[in-house]
């Protein structure tokens, strides 16, 4: 009987110590499914938002774009970003439009201004008629003037808003 408690104790000993490293495995094998998952759905669409922002706060709007096809909130995260930087890149296409727009608008008058002042100054121009083109110069500095203007209240009004002026 004596013999029989000590193979049985032997057996149980057995089991439990399969039965512990069985639990072990589980608790490693599960440990490392939410560890992959963690990894695969958070941590590395969170890298490429990164990622994504620093090349955006640089200034590089050609960035390629998020490639995040989840419908949760790093999902809206990713698609956020993408709209941003694609309305940051049209803006930057159109401010560089606009610049080569009044950079011509100034030129133009410049042009004239100058021409018109080395043509008196040269004498190609006799002295009879420098009135008229002085006037021209004139026309053409307030021209300038006028633009420059504008330009100015464009960037007041693009950092404040518009400014209603009420009038009896």
């Amino acid at each position: 009987m004596r013999k029989n408690f000590n193979n049985l104790c032997k057996v149980l000993s057995v089991f439990y110590i399969i039965v512990i490293f069985l639990t072990y495995f589980i608790i490693l094998l599960l440990s490392l499914i939410i560890f992959f998952n963690f990894v695969w759905f958070i941590y590395a669409p969170l890298k490429d938002i990164r990622t994504a922002a620093m090349q955006y706060a640089q200034g590089n709007f050609d960035f390629d774009p998020i490639k995040i096809y989840s419908d949760d909130e790093i999902g809206d995260v990713a698609n956020s970003l993408n709209y941003m930087a694609s309305q940051l890149r049209d803006s930057n296409e159109y401010q560089q439009k606009f610049i080569s727009n009044i950079s011509h608008d100034f030129r133009s008058p410049l042009t004239s201004i100058k021409g018109y002042i080395e043509a008196i100054m040269d004498g190609t121009i006799p002295p009879e008629m420098q009135n008229k083109y002085l006037g021209i110069v004139l026309s053409e500095a307030n021209r300038l003037e006028h633009l420059t203007n504008g330009l100015r209240d464009l960037n007041v009004w693009s950092n404040k808003g518009p400014e209603l002026i009420l009038e009896d």
